[in-house]
């Protein structure tokens, strides 16, 4: 998940179906890109993404084995 989210960022989440943390990821990444600082956004992201998309499957039911 870190590489995915690291390396499409927006279209990571898209696919996963978290289409709020996509468009925050792409308006907070598109502002800061005029700034030459959107990397930042990317990093953070990719960080978090495993647990974004563990709580995601967690809120629909599956477990944790």
């Amino acid at each position: 998940m870190f590489l995915g989210a690291f390396l499409f960022g927006p279209i990571f989440f898209l696919c996963v179906g978290e289409i709020g943390h996509a468009l925050a990821n792409f308006a907070v990444g598109l502002f800061l890109w005029s700034f030459f600082l959107g990397w930042i956004v990317w990093i953070g992201y990719a960080v978090v993404s495993p647990k974004i998309v563990s709580e995601k499957w967690l809120k629909r039911g599956y477990k944790k084995e």
